[in-house]
């Protein structure tokens, strides 16, 4: 049947596709829940660490669902889990809009949020888009993770919004609803399987043999990408989640909180494509060193309570780092592991990866505890400086 996508390569829709769903998934667990934190804490007369202990729990739980589901992803059809993973989305954040306590929306982000997650977010997309391509890769991935920073900045602005006009249960209504109607581009986009072709249709590529879970947690390679991404990631979600109680602890309001958290994700949109570009052509191991540089500069400007000129050079210096973490980290297991086992690889090694989830409830004790998030931001820093270097000993292997 001829379509209005039919003119399109089928490959480069599923990019697009990829990029719509993780601005859903990413914009509304990742990049908004900073504005949950005070009206959560209000409405159910509980401490802001035991709101942000929410956005932790949730990071483990989408590891150990990215552990379980990571063979069905290299496996089992594409629109069948990216259905299953919007369906759970749009479950999620309607649970949490008629949650009648915390510990509900602590069942949902437990059980339903994982799954849109994975299926629904940058794991799934990275998984499809490296099936499809050979050539420019990393740099399609690199374009369908933007998904993740452009959700970072519609959605927040979007709540931020709704908080003011209505409320954060008729926002996470609206968001619901909205979600709904991607599932017939789902069914439409992915009618075939082409994400999921032999890796010769991909531009000629050749796959690796299938690699078990118990033979890649035996290899060096593996061990180094988990601790040096682990790093960074700690460092993101550490000022990501605490940019709006950081911006309150300023005296900064919540309109321009937001604007603080859409510069920080805008500008991961050119090192999404920095990185995506250069690592299709220079040593990805550099690549990784120039993330770590410009998120240490980054941390460094946060930790001197800036006036808002620097912070907000700060933010933009850290978010061109992180912008390119979940490509690299995608096209460094794909070159190490091979597009086979790509899946696999980024579902075993999330576990690992994802303890960072203690950084944000971490980082909101060490606030309290010592009036100041410097003490947060050099503890990110020195964690950087010692694992960073690391990388060097990862050698990659041809796909």
């Amino acid at each position: 049947m001829t379509t209005v996508f039919s003119r399109i390569p089928n490959r480069w829709l599923v990019v697009a596709l990829a990029l719509v769903v993780q601005a859903f998934t990413v914009g509304t667990f990742t990049y908004s829940f900073t504005f949950w934190v005070e009206p959560w804490a209000t409405t159910f007369g509980v401490g802001k660490p035991e709101v942000m202990s929410t956005a932790s729990v949730r990071i483990y739980a989408v590891a150990a669902a990215s552990f379980l589901l990571a063979r069905y992803l290299d496996r089992l059809s594409p629109r069948l889990l990216v259905s299953i993973g919007m369906i759970a989305y749009a479950a999620s954040v309607l649970a949490v809009a008629a949650a009648p306590s915390l510990s509900v929306i602590m069942g949902a982000y437990v059980v339903l949020v994982p799954l849109a997650m994975v299926l629904a977010g940058p794991v799934g997309a990275i998984t499809i888009v490296s099936k499809a391509f050979k050539e420019n890769r990393a740099l399609a991935m690199a374009i369908a993770t933007m998904g993740t920073s452009i959700g970072g900045t519609i959605i927040p602005n979007l709540v931020a919004a709704m908080l003011e006009s209505a409320g954060w249960r008729e926002a996470h209504l609206v968001l619901g609803l909205a979600s709904l109607a991607v599932l017939p581009l789902v069914w439409l986009i992915l009618r075939t399987p082409a994400a999921s072709k032999p890796a010769s249709a991909a531009g000629g590529d050749i796959r690796k043999p299938s690699v078990t879970t118990a033979a890649m947690l035996q290899t060096r390679n593996f061990w180094i990408c988990v601790v040096t991404f682990f790093a960074t990631f700690v460092a993101f979600v550490a000022v990501q989640f605490n940019i709006a109680p950081f911006a309150a602890d300023l005296g900064i309001g919540l309109t321009h909180a937001a604007l603080l958290v859409t510069l920080f994700t805008v500008s991961m949109l050119p090192g999404r494509l920095i990185v995506g570009f250069a690592a299709d052509r220079v040593d990805k191991r550099f690549v990784f060193l120039g993330i770590a540089t410009a998120i240490a500069v980054g941390l460094i400007c946060l930790a001197l309570h800036p006036e808002l000129p620097l912070i907000e050079a700060g933010l933009v210096t850290m978010g061109i780092g992180v912008g390119g973490l979940i490509p690299l980290k995608g096209a460094i297991l794909t070159d190490t592991f091979g597009v086979s086992n790509v899946g696999r690889a980024l579902g075993v090694s999330s576990p690992f990866i994802s303890l960072y989830g203690v950084a944000p409830a971490g980082a909101a004790w060490l606030r309290e505890t010592t009036g100041s998030y410097s003490s947060v931001f050099m503890i990110c820093l020195v964690l950087l400086l010692a694992t960073a270097p690391l990388i060097m000993l990862v050698r990659p292997q041809p796909t």
